[in-house]
């Protein structure tokens, strides 16, 4: 596992210097970081068909947690992915408050 750190930083690192190279490595690595904190959420994931994991999902927290560490990512590749989870979450909690609320 300590390979694929240092080899997905090192690509990141080329993402950050290489200024005319999109920034996809690095934009997986934030979003991937923000979903997954722990065991159990890997395990989510991967029951949802979103994520196929080869390793134990401790390993794989481990992994993305690890990976992305003080990065700047100037144009973010998941924006809009990220906007539309946003706008989905937040009617899906507005439905449910105006659930409790009848």
């Amino acid at each position: 596992m300590r390979g694929h750190v240092l080899l997905s930083r090192n690509l990141m690192a080329f993402e950050q210097c290489y200024h005319s190279c999109a920034h996809m490595i690095t934009s997986y690595a934030v979003l991937m970081d923000n979903l997954i904190d722990t065991n159990k959420d890997v395990d989510l994931l991967c029951e949802k068909d979103i994520l196929a994991n080869w390793l134990s999902a401790d390993d794989a927290s481990k992994f993305f947690n690890a990976l992305y560490t003080d990065t700047t990512v100037i144009d973010f590749a998941y924006q809009d992915l990220c906007g539309e989870v946003h706008k989905y979450h937040k009617s899906s909690m507005e439905q449910v408050e105006r659930e409790i609320e009848t």
